[in-house]
């Protein structure tokens, strides 16, 4: 029987990066650092299976590279059992293909929602488009959009890494679903972060994977939203909620703020992709 892991890998809390103007000024080196990290995810999982019994060939890894366009992984860098999901546009953005014969999904590469006190590259969903998303009127970052979503197919979180503020801010969450994490960096603003050593988070990924892929302590713990939904999007001015407005579904219900009601979690995704699509053509 084929055994499935999920990958989700965003950019900013990967270790080694500290700034967006290095992915666009040093693009090589930062696309080289994430394939790097999903790279020893990947193998650590491997490895943990096959020390545990399971064949090699019934290890099915799927990846998807969530960061901007998604194009920033080497394929060819990665084992042989990984599936990679490129590009963009396509539904439900960072965990797109999720269903519920994953065994577990691993976050990798994430960071703090938007507002966040000294957290690096601090952002929901979309900078330029988004300050604020709200589920059932509790404030979440993209951690709880996408395993909110992987939940709704019932699939547990295994492992989150990402800056320290971003794993701060997760803590609340740690008991109840009983992932384990893996800290890449101390960010101290912005756009600064006291690095770690590739080796030494590399490290820390192998040792945490073999720990909580064989104590299973996720198991039946995914993350779960009442539905239906209540949604409120703050967006970063008035003409982006002129814009959005236009969609019949969606009820503006201040300057910047729009509400609407999801029957369920694959409806709020699109339509949150669809929002932040729409508020690009004011730029």
């Amino acid at each position: 029987m084929i055994e499935k892991y999920y990958i989700s890998c965003d950019m900013e809390g990967i270790t080694g990066i500290s700034n967006f103007k290095e992915m666009e000024h040093q693009k090589q080196m930062v696309s080289k650092m994430m394939t790097d990290e999903i790279k020893f995810i990947a193998n650590a999982i491997n490895h943990s299976r096959v020390e545990a019994g399971k064949s090699f060939e019934n290890i099915e890894i799927t990846v998807a590279d969530s960061h901007s366009m998604g194009m920033n992984v080497s394929h060819s860098e990665l084992p042989p059992n990984v599936k990679l999901i490129r590009g963009f546009p396509r539904s439900l953005y960072m965990t797109p293909r999720i269903d519920s014969s994953y065994k577990a999904i691993i976050f990798a590469g994430y960071h703090a929602r938007s507002g966040s006190f000294e957290a690096g590259m601090d952002h929901t969903f979309s900078g330029s488009a988004i300050l604020n998303v709200y589920i059932n009127d509790h404030e979440v970052g993209e951690f709880e959009i996408n395993a909110g979503l992987a939940g709704y197919y019932g699939v547990p979180c295994a492992l989150v890494a990402g800056d320290d503020k971003f794993i701060s801010q997760i803590e609340y969450l740690r008991e109840p679903m009983q992932f384990v994490t893996v800290v890449t960096k101390e960010a101290i603003s912005r756009y600064s972060a006291i690095l770690s050593h590739p080796e030494r988070v590399y490290h820390e990924f192998k040792e945490k994977i073999d720990k909580t892929l064989n104590e299973l302590k996720w198991v039946g713990k995914p993350l779960k939203y009442e539905c239906p939904l209540k949604i409120r999007i703050e967006l970063t001015n008035t003409v982006k909620a002129d814009m959005v407005a236009l969609v019949p579904v969606l009820k503006r219900t201040g300057g910047r703020t729009i509400e609407f009601e999801a029957p369920d979690f694959p409806y709020f995704y699109n339509m949150l992709c669809a929002i932040t699509l729409i508020c690009w053509n004011d730029k």
